[in-house]
């Protein structure tokens, strides 16, 4: 076959898959296929195997816009020629990629000798326009889509200059552009075609020299690239929107396993301090952190391998090593024949959202003082420990702990120093369990541990015993020496209880149980135990209503001066009508009144009926009569207790020496800066002060000179052994020469006998209580006393 034989270019249709469709009868002469023949071929048999990578890339390409290629092209017998393909791109009305058109003729065809005929032929069959100018730039043939574009007549053609289908500022390129076809044979420009209504149509001409009838000139063809344009912007519009966007965003190619990155925006840049160079042609997974978010990763790594989107969280690094939260959307994408090309990634940095929401956790679940687990998470811990302990048969000790004489230093001291001392507390228990333990602040002085996996309930002994040796160390508080001790309650699953509420409730009974036992010291629960929380809890609710109903009532012990022998005043005991158990005494009762707060209660009841008897004897003329009255820990510490005292006197008409209030020596020593401030109001006020119990507790000569107290009370352990020949007689003396040094009066209490009544005589104590003169009686019997003078008898 020779130039001249081949007049006409083969025509091939393709489907988006790169599959033959059909072909111009021209086909068989140039290619040796009939048109059955290469139906469903797919385009890549057209050309050597050493050129299919290449076809596939233009395939790709033009997808988008017409390329053409001067190639080696086989025939059906397998025979090579060199040709011209261009692959134009077909779209459906609806602007998809549906196809391909291939244009296909040998070299040669552009310098052939072509009748006009032949040319015009061709020329209408082409699917753009088509058209011939010589080398001044008029028009020699062109079809009839030409004339249909432009709205022009074939005259107005033939009399228009090629440069004048453009706006004047497109013109200069139209004819370089022309002038490079004449010169190097070929050239394309993408310019608007400017219509006589004025619209503008964006085309992508083709330019290639060839000789007409003996004349060199051009032969072209246009294709309407609206659709293309139209494309082409609104993929600018959305890479603009890409860069433009705060959240980083990544774009993969998917190749097999990996996902090489093709594109990052700035937002990327910003977020992991990697660039575009830095990251182009990696896989994202360089940035993962090792052994962190297995998990995710997996599922990742799955929904990657089966082509689908997801949405995940977990920790990236960036370039500067740091790390960070990246929440990972990624969808695919996927193109004509629905194959998934690419995948999108939107990265956005949540560290901040997750730091913020750990917080919150952790202020949800931890106490804010101490940090240690809040109630909360202990009730989770505790079942999880028990849930464990139930499935491998192992045992779990909860140990309820609770400061003994905390609230005495937050008082005096204030709730900042008492603060001080909580977290001091808190850093000991820590220290003293394992990472697999939990220590917990469930509220004020009280403390809770979760002892897990241990051997035996010897081990958990020793272990609270550590615990309880480490919070009695005394605590240095801004050059306080502050002495805290605990009471400690232990239950043991599963024995104790099979549940977490059970073993909470045990180990709270078996607290109380330290706390009656003399404090500082631990106790495990028994089932005994629960008995006599149940009988506390019992006494609690009949105590409260005792004082409602006035049940309660007093009885007095008088106080016999012993230089007059007679009754100067008397100390006012509570007592208990218990309407089942009979009269109760306050050994029974004060313990469970001072724990749950009753005793402010109680102690308003005594002052009023205390205030009453004053009142009632001031009647009777007995003004110099005055009652003392116990003072609990609790009322030491209440606000505004001295004024409160003195309101009440005042309403009953009494001057406020009539009262005298006592306290124990124990109560002074627990916080001696806040009882020298309390008794110093109280000794403003003129109410007199008793230190109850004197010598029993741990008071220093210097410190006893800083109390403002009136008088001291010997302790009775000591009056009953003073004829027994030991050093109570010895103690004695000494106490009483002591109060004597500072003048204070001195009072002996229980004073049951006459060899102990001549003996404090003797030496000179003031005055003295006990059954040698009267037992505690009530109010008619003290008053007939008061009455008839009754007075102390001596030898």
């Amino acid at each position: 076959m020779n130039q001249r034989e081949l007049s006409l270019p083969v025509v091939i249709t393709a489907d988006a898959a790169g599959k033959i469709e059909s072909c111009n009868p021209d086909c068989k002469a140039l290619l040796g296929y009939s048109a059955q023949a290469i139906s469903q071929l797919p385009v890549t048999r057209l050309f050597d195997p050493s050129l299919h990578d290449e076809i596939n890339h233009l395939l790709k390409v033009s997808r988008i816009a017409p390329d053409t290629l001067e190639t080696d092209l086989r025939r059906q017998d397998g025979s090579i020629f060199r040709t011209a393909v261009t692959f134009i791109p077909r779209f459906t009305s609806t602007h998809h990629f549906n196809g391909y058109l291939l244009l296909v003729g040998p070299v040669a065809l552009r310098n052939a000798n072509m009748h006009g005929e032949s040319i015009q032929e061709f020329a209408e069959a082409l699917p753009g326009m088509f058209y011939v100018i010589d080398q001044a730039g008029h028009f020699l043939l062109w079809n009839r889509r030409l004339e249909l574009v432009t709205q022009m007549t074939h005259a107005d053609v033939k009399a228009t200059h090629v440069a004048d289908f453009f706006d004047q500022r497109d013109k200069p390129a139209v004819e370089q552009k022309l002038r490079l076809a004449f010169d190097s044979g070929y050239s394309t420009l993408e310019a608007d075609l400017l219509l006589r209504d004025g619209t503008r149509i964006p085309y992508l001409f083709h330019d290639t020299r060839m000789v007409l009838d003996g004349s060199v000139c051009i032969c072209g063809m246009g294709l309407d690239i609206s659709e293309r344009r139209k494309y082409e912007e609104t993929l600018t519009l959305y890479e603009r929107a890409l860069h433009a966007s705060s959240d980083a965003i990544v774009i993969t190619r998917c190749e097999g396993s990996e996902n090489p990155i093709v594109y990052v925006n700035p937002a990327f840049e910003e977020v992991t301090g990697y660039r575009q160079q830095e990251v182009a042609g990696r896989d994202p997974r360089f940035m993962h952190v090792l052994e962190a978010d297995d998990d995710v990763r997996t599922k990742l790594r799955e929904a990657l391998r089966e082509r689908h989107g997801i949405q995940v969280v977990f920790r990236n690094r960036k370039k500067s090593g740091e790390l960070f939260w990246n929440e990972l959307r990624i969808a695919p994408l996927s193109v004509a024949d629905g194959s998934i090309t690419h995948f999108i990634g939107v990265i956005t940095d949540v560290t901040k959202r997750r730091d913020y929401q750990a917080q919150l956790e952790h202020e949800a679940n931890h106490d804010p003082l101490t940090k240690l687990a809040n109630r909360t998470l202990l009730r989770d811990r505790l079942e999880q420990a028990v849930s464990f302990a139930r499935r491998h048969q192992r045992i779990v000790a909860t140990a309820f702990i609770d400061l003994d004489n905390f609230k005495p230093i937050n008082d005096a001291l204030g709730h900042a120093m008492g603060d001080t001392v909580l977290k001091a507390v808190a850093a000991r228990l820590k220290s003293c369990i394992r990472g697999s333990d939990t220590v917990a602040r469930i509220g004020g002085d009280e403390f809770v541990l979760i002892l897990v996996d241990e051997p035996g309930s010897e081990n958990v002994a020793d272990l609270v015993e550590r615990v309880r040796e480490s919070i009695a160390q005394p605590i240095l508080v801004n050059d306080h020496e502050l002495a805290v001790s605990a009471s400690i309650g232990v239950s043991v699953f599963p024995l104790d209880g099979d549940n977490p509420t059970a073993l909470m409730h045990a180990a709270d009974v078996a607290m109380y149980h330290a706390k009656t036992a003399g404090r500082n010291n631990c106790q495990f629960y028994s089932a005994d135990l629960n008995a006599a929380a149940r009988d506390r809890l019992d006494l609690e609710a009949s105590l409260r209503q005792a004082i409602e109903q006035g049940e309660l009532f007093l009885a007095y012990l008088p106080t016999v001066d012993l230089k007059s022998a007679r009754i100067i005043g008397a100390e006012a005991l509570v007592r208990w009508k218990h309407p089942t158990r009979g009269i109760l005494f306050p050994q029974s009762f004060i313990p469970v009144a001072e724990e749950s707060g009753l005793i402010v209660a109680l102690g308003e009841r005594v002052l009023s009926d205390a205030c009453a008897l004053l009142k009632h004897f001031n009647q009777l003329g007995l003004a110099d009569f005055t009652v003392s009255i116990n003072l609990s820990s609790r009322q030491f510490r209440q606000k505004n207790f001295v004024g409160h005292i003195a309101e009440k006197l005042g309403r009953a008409g009494l001057p406020i020496s009539r009262l005298a209030l006592e306290v124990t020596e124990t109560q002074l020593m627990n916080n001696p800066a806040c009882a020298i401030k309390v008794l110093s109001q109280l000794k403003e006020a003129g109410i007199g002060i008793s230190v109850d119990d004197f010598g029993s507790g741990y008071s220093s000569l210097r410190t006893l000179k800083e109390f403002p107290v009136d008088q001291i009370k010997i302790d009775r352990s000591f009056v009953h052994g003073l004829t027994s020949g030991g050093d109570e007689a010895t103690i004695t003396r000494a106490v009483i020469s002591l109060g004597h040094s500072l003048n204070l009066k001195v009072i002996a209490e229980g004073v049951e006998t006459i060899e102990q009544l001549e003996f404090l005589r003797a030496y000179q104590c003031d005055q003295i209580q006990g059954n040698y003169f009267s037992a505690p009686i009530p109010q008619a019997r003290l008053q007939e006393m008061v009455e008839t003078k009754t007075m102390l008898r001596f030898r």
